[in-house]
């Protein structure tokens, strides 16, 4: 889901350089690395995708940013204060969050992003 919601943000004219991925774990980022590495269409723009760990996102931006939440049964490492307050504050324009609703609004923490999110328009 993650590369086709990259492949769309580039096809509607950003510039892949304007996009960040933040992943919560390093195998998921090889994972998502490899495979935007592997696609042939718009080959410079998709290589220009920063994805990144939380960890090593810290002091950068993007101006959209895709947090790749990959829990489905616990929060787990996602459950950080620190973590979060990074991978929430990275976005310059736009934050987008891949993840399992139902488990993330069991979360203290997630459940008041998620809320907050449910207020806007």
């Amino acid at each position: 889901f993650i590369i086709k919601l990259i492949q769309s943000l580039i096809a509607s004219g950003l510039e892949g350089s304007m996009i960040g991925v933040i992943t919560l774990y390093k195998s998921q980022m090889y994972k998502i690395y490899n495979l935007l590495s592997a696609l042939h269409s718009d080959a410079l723009e998709i290589k220009a995708v920063q994805v990144s760990t939380v960890d090593a996102f810290q002091g950068a931006e993007k101006e959209i940013i895709v947090l790749s939440c990959v829990r489905t049964r616990q929060v787990g490492f996602i459950d950080s204060e620190k973590r979060m307050n990074v991978a929430l504050t990275r976005g310059k324009r736009h934050l987008l969050i891949v993840g399992n609703l139902a488990c993330l609004s069991k979360n203290k923490l997630w459940g008041r992003v998620i809320h907050h999110c449910e207020g806007k328009n």
